[in-house]
C-alpha cells in the first residue's frame, strides 16, 4: 500500500474520531453533572457540595471533567463553615470510556486546595461523615458514571489542623501529593512533600492496589487495603506497617507503627504534646481501631540514655484519647538522680544511681501503682500506691517500705545555723510568721504507712520507724514512732485541722531513754552536753495560719527528766560585773555558761548528775513549775518563763554550792533577752533579802538532793521529796517573794515517769 494512502486513511480516522468526540460530547449534558454530583456527595457524606465557578468538559486525547471553586461543607458547630476549598478540579474521565458513552474518573488534579481538620471542645472531629455508599441506578437514565480512580494529584495545597482541647493551630503546606497506580492491580504508590509548620518533611510509601483504595474510598466491594508509609522529618523518622479498613465507624486500622527520634521534645511539639525533653527516643506501637482513635498494644518505648536519664515504656492503652485501660510497665534508670532535672524542670541534687520500676493501671476511676521498686543512692523503697477521685480532689492511698531511707543523701542535709540579724542586732524570728501552706490540707485524701528499716540523715539514725499519715476533709494527722534512736525510743503525733479559723494544732512528743547529748548532736542542734539518759513529754495545742501564731498561742507542759551526763569543755567567760551583761554566743561552751553562772565554783570534770524541767504553757507563755540541775559542786535551781510569742526569755536562776561557805557569794542570775541570743546578768532584785539560799523558790528542793548512787533520779527524787515536805517558815527578817508553798500538783506526765 502506497504511503500517500495510508495517509489518507490515518487523517479519515483522526477527522471520524473528532467528529465522533464532538457528537458524544454534545450528546452528554455538562450542566446535568452539577446537580448529581451535588447529590452523590451529600449522599456520601452528608456534607454540601457547591461548585460556584464553571463546570466544563474539556476535549483531549484525555478528556476531563473541570470545576472551579469548589467547596465541600464544614460539619455543623465547625469553626469555619467550609472543609475543603479548591480552587481547580479536573477530573480525567478517559477517551474510550467516552466513546462508550459513559464517564469513568481515573485521575483526579485538585489545584490549590485548602482544607480544615479540627476537633472542638467536646473532643468532635469534622472528618466523620453520615452518608451513605454511593450505588448506580441503572434506570436513572442519563451518562453511566463510575470512580475507577488510579492516580489522584495535589498541586499546591494547605491543610490547618485544629484542635480546641490544646495549643495553637498545626500547618501543613504540600508542594506536591500524588497517589499513583500504573497499572491495574499495581500497589498504589504515595508521595508527598511540603513544610510541617515550617519543618520540612518527606513522605512515600504503597497503599495496596488501586481497585482496593477505590473500593475503600467508595466503602463497597473490598473493604480492606494494606498500607507501607515511610515519614522523614527533621530529627524523626516513622514508618508505619499494616491494613487500613472500611467500616460503619470509617476508616480502621491494624498498623504497627515506630518512631526514632533524635529529640523527643521537639518532635512532640511536631504533633502538638508537651514531652519531657529527654533527648532522644525510640518507640514501636501497633495501633488497633477507628483512624482517628486507636488503642495502642504492644507499646515498646525507650525514652533518653542512662548518663541523662531514661525512661522505659512496655504495656498497652485501650483508649489514649481518655487514656484509660492503661496497662503499663514503666523503668525508669539514670546514673544519678540529677540526670532528671532536665526532663522534670526542676533541680535534683547529684545523688548516686537511680532505677525505678512500676506498673500503673487504670483501675474503678483511679490508678494504681503496683510492684513499685526504688533504689536512690544508698535508699530503696518498695510498696503500691492507690490514687483515686481524679487530679481535682484525689485520695491517695500508700503502703511503703524501706530497708534503707538516707534522707540526707536526698534533701542534702546540712547543720542549721541559728538565725542572727545583720550586724549584730537583735536575732531573726525563730518561728516564722510567713504563712503555712494551709491550703493543702483541704487538696485530697490521705492514707499512708510507710516502714523504714533503717533511717538516717547522715547523722541521726533511727531504727524500726513506722510514719502514718491521714488526710481527710482538711484535718491532717501524722504519727512517728522510731523502736530505737539516741539508744532510746522515739513517738511523735501531730494533727492539724484546717476546718476551724484559724486553724488547730496538736503536738505530742514521747523520748524514753534517749541519751539527749547524742540526739542533739544528731540532730545538729548542739554539742554542749554529751550522755544524758533522758525521758521528755510534750503535749502542745496551739492554733494560727503561722508557726509564730501556732506558738505564741500554745498551751499545754513540758517535761523533761535527765540523768547523769557531761559538759562540754571550753572557754570561760568572765563573770559579769553587778549590773552588766553578757551575751550566751551560740560558740560559748556549756561549761562556759556555768561559770558566768556560778563563778566562783570550782573548775570541775563537767559533770552533771541531773536536770528536772517542767513548764506548763499557757497562751504562748512557758511559766517553769521545776527547773532543778544538779552537778558534784552545785545545785541548780529555776524560776521564770518563756515567752514563745515575743521569743524572750525572763528567767532567774540560784546556784546552791555544796560548799555552803560559799552560799554567801551564790547570788541568783538573771537570764534575759532573745531566745537565740540570751543575756546573762547578776540579778537585778535578790529573791531572798540578805543570802543567796535557795528557800522559797518554786520547785526548790526542800530537802538534799541524794548522792547519784543508786538507779533513780537525784533530781526528781528531790523535786517529789520536796513537794510532799511540809511547807516550810521563813525566819524573822527573811521575806518570801512567792507567798504560796511548793505547789502540789504533780502532773500526769510526771506520775508516768516516776512510776517508769
Amino acid at each position: 500500500m502506497r504511503p500517500a494512502l495510508i495517509a489518507k486513511l490515518l487523517l479519515l480516522g483522526v477527522m471520524a474520531l473528532a467528529v465522533t468526540l464532538v457528537a458524544v460530547a454534545k450528546s452528554i449534558n455538562v450542566a446535568a453533572y452539577r446537580p448529581l454530583l451535588v447529590q452523590a456527595v451529600r449522599q456520601a457524606t452528608g456534607r454540601d457540595l457547591v461548585i460556584k465557578g464553571r463546570l466544563s468538559l474539556r476535549l483531549s486525547l484525555n478528556p476531563a471533567l473541570v470545576a472551579h471553586d469548589v467547596e465541600l461543607s464544614n460539619r455543623s458547630g465547625g469553626s469555619a463553615p467550609v472543609m475543603l476549598r479548591v480552587e481547580k478540579v479536573e477530573a480525567d474521565i478517559g477517551l474510550v470510556a467516552l466513546l462508550g458513552r459513559h464517564v469513568s474518573i481515573r485521575h483526579l488534579i485538585l489545584h490549590d486546595a485548602d482544607l480544615l481538620l479540627e476537633r472542638d471542645g467536646a473532643g468532635r472531629d469534622n472528618w466523620s461523615f453520615d452518608g451513605h455508599p454511593v450505588t448506580a441506578d441503572p434506570s436513572s437514565g442519563g451518562t453511566p458514571t463510575q470512580l475507577d480512580l488510579s492516580q489522584l494529584t495535589i498541586v499546591q495545597g494547605t491543610i490547618t489542623y485544629h484542635d480546641a482541647r490544646r495549643g495553637p493551630d498545626q500547618h501543613i503546606q504540600l508542594e506536591q501529593f500524588s497517589l499513583d497506580a500504573p497499572i491495574p492491580g499495581a500497589p498504589v504508590g504515595l508521595l508527598s512533600t511540603g513544610t510541617w509548620d515550617g519543618k520540612r518533611f518527606d513522605l512515600s510509601g504503597t497503599l495496596g492496589s488501586a481497585g482496593a483504595f477505590n473500593d475503600f474510598v467508595a466503602r463497597t466491594g473490598r473493604k480492606t487495603f494494606p498500607l507501607k508509609l515511610k515519614a522523614v522529618l527533621p530529627g524523626l523518622i516513622m514508618t508505619a506497617d499494616g491494613t487500613v479498613s472500611s467500616g460503619r465507624g470509617g476508616p480502621r486500622l491494624a498498623v504497627g507503627l515506630s518512631a526514632d527520634s533524635a529529640d523527643l521534645a521537639a518532635s512532640g511539639r511536631l504533633i502538638g504534646l508537651d514531652l519531657p525533653p529527654l533527648g532522644a527516643a525510640r518507640m514501636t506501637v501497633t495501633l488497633n481501631g477507628p483512624l482517628f482513635d486507636p488503642r495502642l498494644d504492644d507499646i515498646d518505648a525507650v525514652l533518653g540514655r542512662r548518663d541523662a536519664g531514661s525512661l522505659a515504656i512496655k504495656g498497652t492503652v485501650a483508649d489514649p484519647r481518655r487514656f484509660t485501660g492503661v496497662d503499663l510497665r514503666l523503668l525508669a534508670d539514670g546514673d544519678s538522680l540529677a540526670a532528671f532535672t532536665r526532663a522534670l524542670g526542676y533541680p535534683l541534687p547529684a545523688m548516686g544511681g537511680m532505677k525505678a520500676s512500676a506498673r500503673i493501671r487504670d483501675q474503678q476511676g483511679g490508678w494504681v501503682l503496683q510492684n513499685v521498686a526504688l533504689a536512690l543512692g544508698h535508699s530503696d523503697l518498695t510498696g503500691e500506691v492507690t490514687l483515686r477521685g481524679g487530679l481535682a480532689h484525689p485520695a491517695v492511698e500508700a503502703r511503703l517500705t524501706s530497708a534503707v531511707f538516707d534522707a540526707g543523701e536526698l534533701l542534702g542535709v546540712a547543720a542549721p545555723a541559728v538565725p542572727v540579724a545583720a550586724g549584730g542586732g537583735r536575732a531573726l524570728p525563730l518561728f516564722s510568721d510567713s504563712p503555712l501552706p494551709l491550703n493543702l490540707l483541704h487538696w485530697g485524701d490521705l492514707d499512708l504507712v510507710w516502714s523504714i528499716g533503717r533511717l538516717s540523715d547522715g547523722l541521726f539514725l533511727a531504727q524500726s520507724v513506722r510514719l502514718a499519715a491521714t488526710l481527710t476533709g482538711g484535718r491532717l494527722s501524722l504519727q512517728a514512732a522510731a523502736a530505737q534512736a539516741a539508744n532510746g525510743t522515739l513517738r511523735g503525733d501531730l494533727t492539724v485541722d484546717g476546718a476551724p479559723s484559724p486553724p488547730r494544732v496538736e503536738v505530742s512528743l514521747a523520748a524514753d531513754k534517749v541519751d539527749l547529748g547524742q540526739l542533739l548532736h544528731d540532730l545538729r542542734l548542739s554539742d554542749l552536753l554529751q550522755g544524758g539518759q533522758t525521758d521528755y513529754r510534750l503535749r502542745l495545742k496551739g492554733g494560727g495560719r503561722s508557726l509564730h501564731a501556732i506558738m505564741a498561742s500554745a498551751t499545754g507542759e513540758s517535761l523533761l527528766v535527765m540523768g547523769a551526763g557531761q559538759l562540754a569543755g571550753g572557754p570561760q567567760a568572765p563573770a559579769p560585773a553587778p549590773g552588766a551583761e553578757a551575751s550566751a554566743e551560740s560558740g560559748l561552751s556549756s561549761m562556759g555558761l556555768l561559770h558566768q553562772i556560778a563563778p566562783w565554783a570550782p573548775d570541775g570534770d563537767g559533770a552533771l548528775r541531773c536536770l528536772v524541767s517542767d513548764f506548763i504553757l499557757s497562751d504562748g507563755l512557758a511559766k517553769s513549775d521545776v527547773l532543778l540541775a544538779d552537778t558534784p559542786a552545785l545545785t541548780l535551781v529555776g524560776q521564770g518563763s518563756v515567752n514563745l510569742g515575743t521569743e524572750t526569755l525572763d528567767l532567774t536562776l540560784v546556784p546552791r554550792p555544796k560548799d555552803r561557805s560559799l552560799l554567801p557569794i551564790a547570788l541568783p542570775v538573771d537570764v534575759r533577752g532573745d531566745l537565740t541570743r540570751p543575756l546573762i546578768g547578776a540579778n537585778q532584785g535578790t529573791l531572798v533579802r540578805g543570802t543567796g539560799g535557795l528557800a522559797g523558790l518554786p520547785g526548790s528542793p526542800a530537802v538534799p538532793l541524794p548522792e547519784a548512787a543508786g538507779v533513780g533520779n537525784a533530781c526528781l527524787e528531790a523535786v517529789v521529796a520536796a513537794r510532799h515536805a511540809p511547807p516550810q517558815h521563813p525566819g524573822k527578817g527573811r521575806k518570801r517573794i512567792v507567798k504560796a508553798p511548793i505547789l502540789p500538783r504533780v502532773s500526769e506526765l510526771m506520775q508516768e515517769l516516776i512510776g517508769k
